[in-house]
């Protein structure tokens, strides 16, 4: 009896054990981050090839390009933007006001409930049978009176509502339902929270709202300027139910990429600018441009991950970052969608001649896919903003490769133009928007010079085991200068960020599960004790029987 009794005390015994050894080893497996951490990564000063895999495997078709593309977005979702969370356990619903000029976008899920509302402009003229084509707009556009004109309805989400640019603590609804943790998992950026609202207002439109307010689903434009531009082009990355992605004036950290460096370049703006109403010189000569610790210090630190900001303020390791704007531009590349990259000529802090950098090195990725006709890049002399002119250019690029419509600028033409603005426009083709005069012949050799020296170098020794990034410090908000003319800072007005300690030993980027952590440690431990006693027990009935 006794040995059966003790065989029975031993079988849960040694399993207890086991389960709390697999709890352990699974809760690890599942918190690992899915990509090195920034210490163990190499310089690497060429911008990573969208076309070659994380393994090295070239990528020739375009069933190889699904699996690229989710490569591409894990990337950059782990090692700058943060989760996007689409939020498909979500409920979402809606509440139109009585006079058509506001709408309630209400989410709930098991946790809680939070509501932002948007604001809407609907036009004034009889919507087509299949509704009005429409805006999604951080905050306001430039030319919101043409765009009204010309039939498109505008909704106008206000940043704030959804996620607020402060560090410490993270505020808006995204936050309230969606906490910034201590695991690179839970820690998604301003900027990819912003994606989250619109992605909601998209939800609640397709609940019925669209057909209240007469919207044509079909036909949806993702805008932003300035920082929210930055918030339009990781929006029309991660969320593929928008037809158009229209970044206006997003600069570094948006449509323009890190990987090259205007600082000292001057280019010739004629001829292929001559005309513009704004008022063209005859060159421009840049000095600068965002720098990447204004993503990720204390200013502007929201709008981006834990993560990234290993790569601040420690050059070797920012050439290392293994993600860059054509990323997003790539992520963009899909039938029946658009991107329409836009950005001012004389702005140093946007970098704007990495807007064409973005644009050329996605285009081998839109022609692979047979979709060369749905990348576009478009330059105004107008300061960090878009005008009606411009968005005369969009909506003819939209007729041509959504509505299939013959092209003809002149269908565009409206009082909302100046006569200047209609005499520039009448030599506008299709094919203007597929390059930019950065690449013209007067100006080639100089925009090579800015690209990056292919170079490949050991940056300082990676930690054995590293740990991940720690929850962020309370910090005290800083008011920042805003450039006349813009809403963003100055290169100079933002502060420097706090130097990178050399191992990085003190950052985070996972760590485990508290509940599977506490379970696995009560369940080895218990295992452990009951084996001594069954031990201790087996000695002592050993010893009797001596």
């Amino acid at each position: 009896m006794k040995k059966v009794l003790l065989k029975l005390l031993v079988i849960p015994i040694l399993a207890a054990f086991l389960l709390g050894l697999a709890f352990s080893a699974s809760a690890e497996a599942e918190n690992d981050p899915p990509f090195p951490h920034p210490s163990a990564l190499l310089r690497q000063e060429a911008p990573p090839d969208l076309l070659t895999m994380y393994d090295g495997t070239p990528v020739t078709t375009a069933a190889q390009w699904g699996e690229r593309r989710g490569e591409l977005r894990a990337l950059l979702e782990y090692y700058m933007y943060g989760p996007f969370r689409g939020g498909e356990d979500d409920f979402v619903s809606y509440t139109i006001n009585g006079t058509q000029t506001s709408m309630s976008v209400n989410i709930a899920n098991e946790t809680a409930s939070e509501s932002f509302d948007v604001g809407i402009v609907l036009p004034d003229t009889p919507a087509p049978a299949e509704g009005y084509p429409f805006f999604v707009v951080f905050w306001g556009m430039g030319g919101e009176t043409y765009a009204l004109e010309q039939g498109y309805a505008l909704i106008r989400i206000n940043p704030g509502s959804v996620a607020t640019e402060s560090v410490s603590p993270r505020g808006g609804v995204f936050y309230d339902l969606y906490p910034y943790g201590d695991t690179w998992e839970t820690q998604t950026g301003n900027l990819t929270a912003l994606a989250w609202g619109a992605s909601k207002v998209l939800d609640a439109l397709e609940a019925g709202a669209a057909e209240e307010l007469n919207l044509n689903m079909a036909l949806s434009i993702i805008n932003g300027n300035s920082r929210w531009g930055k918030a339009a082009m990781v929006t029309g990355a991660f969320e593929d139910r928008f037809t158009v992605t229209f970044p206006s004036c997003s600069g570094t950290g948006g449509a323009h990429m890190w990987r090259y460096d205007s600082n000292g370049l001057t280019f010739n703006l004629l001829p292929e600018l001559e005309g513009d109403p704004n008022g063209v010189p005859p060159i421009v000569r840049f000095s600068g441009r965002q720098s990447i610790d204004s993503l990720s210090g204390d200013a502007n630190g929201s709008w981006v991950n834990n993560v990234f900001k290993s790569f601040s303020n420690a050059p070797d390791r920012f050439w290392a970052l293994p993600v860059d704007a054509h990323f997003l531009a790539a992520l963009t590349a899909s039938e029946n969608r658009l991107l329409f990259i836009h950005s001012e000529v004389n702005n140093d802090w946007v970098g704007t001649p990495g807007a064409t950098y973005t644009h050329e090195l996605a285009e081998p990725v839109f022609k692979m896919l047979g979709l060369e006709n749905n990348l576009a890049i478009n330059y105004t002399m107008a300061f960090h903003t878009t005008t009606a002119a411009d968005l005369a250019k969009l909506f003819a690029f939209i007729d041509v490769n959504i509505n299939g419509a013959a092209f003809n600028i002149e269908n565009y033409f409206s009082s909302e133009l100046s006569a200047d603005e209609r005499a520039f426009l009448a030599n506008f083709k299709p094919e203007d928007l597929k390059t930019s005069f950065f690449r013209s012949p007067s100006n080639i050799e100089t925009y090579e010079s800015g690209k990056p020296v292919s170079a490949v170098a050991e940056i300082p020794e990676a930690p054995e085991t590293p740990e991940p990034p720690m929850p962020e410090e309370s910090v005290e908000e800083e008011s920042i200068e805003i450039a006349e003319g813009s809403n963003e800072p100055s290169a100079e007005s933002v502060s420097d960020a706090e130097p990178l300690p050399e191992d990085l030993s003190d950052l985070q980027t996972a760590s485990d599960s508290p509940f599977i952590n506490t379970l696995s440690i009560i369940l080895i431990i218990a295992g452990a004790a009951l084996i001594v006693l069954v031990f201790v027990f087996l000695i002592k009935k050993k010893t009797k029987t001596q």
